[in-house]
């Protein structure tokens, strides 16, 4: 799953996989040609899953990811699929699938896609996540994206109610992005950016 990986200072803020690791994204997610079922692998059927592609708003849905999203196949997949995992109420799944999502818009240099399905993350953050109870990396994620869709106000209150880090990295890139957040800067930074901000 994506985050769960160790993380690297040349990762971006946000600890997607570098570059060799996200090479090999389009081996995490498969879609059925034939009734658009997607999962990690479509030949085990997961029944709660595909109960949810007949459903009217998975439809409608598809038919508009399909019609509007027209230079990443891959993307749609995992768009897709985030929609799927967040009907049978399986967020944790659905927001880092839709940060797969994101990734590849910003690797094909999509900002504006990358940037509506940021706040479609973060609304999915919001409203099943309780910012107490996730771990320190869950959160700095979901600052990333506040802060990369310009929703600055919300990364600042996340970074302030984040409690005192004893790991010093993630300490370091809570700081470089309450900064950050407050200086109104939606750029991409990378874990390292955070570790220099600090000498």
């Amino acid at each position: 799953k994506p985050g769960t990986k160790p993380f690297y200072p040349t990762q971006d803020a946000d600890f997607r996989p570098i570059e060799p690791f996200r090479d090999s994204m389009v081996l995490w997610i498969e879609k059925c040609p034939r009734c658009g079922y997607v999962d990690n692998d479509i030949s085990n059927i997961n029944s709660t899953l595909l109960s949810t592609i007949d459903s009217k708003d998975y439809l409608c849905f598809q038919k508009t990811v399909n019609s509007n999203i027209k230079n990443s196949d891959i993307a749609k997949k995992f768009v897709l699929y985030s929609l799927a995992k967040k009907h049978v109420g399986e967020y944790e799944d659905a927001f880092k699938t839709l940060l797969c999502a994101i990734w590849i818009f910003d690797d094909i240099r999509a900002p504006d896609y990358a940037r509506l399905y940021r706040r479609r993350a973060c609304n999915i953050f919001y409203e099943h996540f309780d910012i107490k109870k996730v771990n320190v990396r869950e959160a700095l994620q979901y600052v990333d994206v506040l802060r990369r869709c310009c929703m600055f106000e919300k990364a600042i209150m996340v970074c302030d109610a984040l409690p005192i880090e004893p790991n010093p990295i993630y300490e370091s890139l809570k700081k470089m992005q309450g900064k950050l957040a407050e200086s109104r800067d939606d750029n991409k930074y990378f874990i390292e950016s955070g570790l220099h901000s600090e000498e």
